[in-house]
């Protein structure tokens, strides 16, 4: 890694109320088409250290959810629905996105409910669940202790479920197999009940199709938000984080 001469001649005033130093650097790897396997095995530079605490921002944004969230048709990681969500909300962020699952692991529940190093989290669940074949009440039993398991973790964090937004299972006709079936009417159904009767105060719900609105927002699949999409849900996702949060 070599610094760049220009952002190293960066004048103080410019980068004074930027949530990251520019000494700071996030790397991400996305492997071959953004799949297969890679392996991290070092990082060489001159005068490479850790970040200070004063060189990145004081509260971290946690997502987790499907390929979605993963990032999958956005052209660079930083315009990542989460990336964009994190960079208005001026805060670090932890992308729990995984494309071909997110189906509500017990096991990830209890993984990012032990965390202590987030404040905020998105759970955006689970179209894959619905190619996946689980039923309406397998949903409702993953969902729920996903849910509640991660929101009872700390009542000061504030936890949003994000229902499932349209996509082609709503958007287009003739659609065979499981996702033909409407089974998406029932997992958003099934995630507000599981949000208004949870006890934890600290748990709301945003609709997806409150946040991605416009069909041009999607890549030809019309699964994947493209760049303009992701654009679009990190801008208006930011804005209903910030009704409900505010970091100390």
């Amino acid at each position: 890694l070599t610094y760049p001469e220009r952002v190293a001649q960066l004048k103080p005033e410019v980068y004074r109320d930027h949530p990251f130093d520019p000494q700071v650097w996030r790397l991400t790897f996305m492997g071959a088409n953004k799949h297969g396997t890679l392996h991290f095995h070092d990082i060489r530079g001159e005068g490479l250290r850790p970040p200070r605490a004063d060189e990145v921002p004081k509260h971290t944004y946690l997502a987790y959810g499907t390929s979605v969230t993963d990032g999958f048709s956005a052209t660079a990681m930083h315009l990542t629905y989460v990336a964009q969500t994190a960079w208005r909300l001026k805060a670090n962020y932890i992308n729990l996105g995984s494309a071909g699952s997110a189906y509500c692991e017990p096991e990830l529940a209890d993984y990012i409910a032990a965390r202590s190093d987030w404040d905020v989290a998105t759970l955006c669940i689970s179209a894959n669940m619905i190619g996946a074949e689980f039923t309406v009440d397998q949903f409702r039993q993953r969902a729920e202790y996903l849910v509640n398991t991660i929101a009872g973790s700390n009542p000061t964090r504030p936890v949003v479920c994000i229902t499932i937004w349209p996509y082609f299972g709503d958007l287009c006709v003739d659609i065979e197999g499981p996702h033909g079936k409407g089974l998406a009417v029932d997992y958003r159904r099934v995630l507000r009940e599981i949000v208004q009767q949870s006890p934890h105060e600290n748990l709301h719900l945003i609709e997806g199709a409150e946040l991605l609105q416009e069909i041009n927002g999607y890549a030809m699949d019309i699964t994947h938000p493209g760049d303009l999409g992701m654009i679009q849900i990190g801008e208006r996702l930011a804005l209903r984080i910030k009704e409900i949060w505010s970091p100390k």
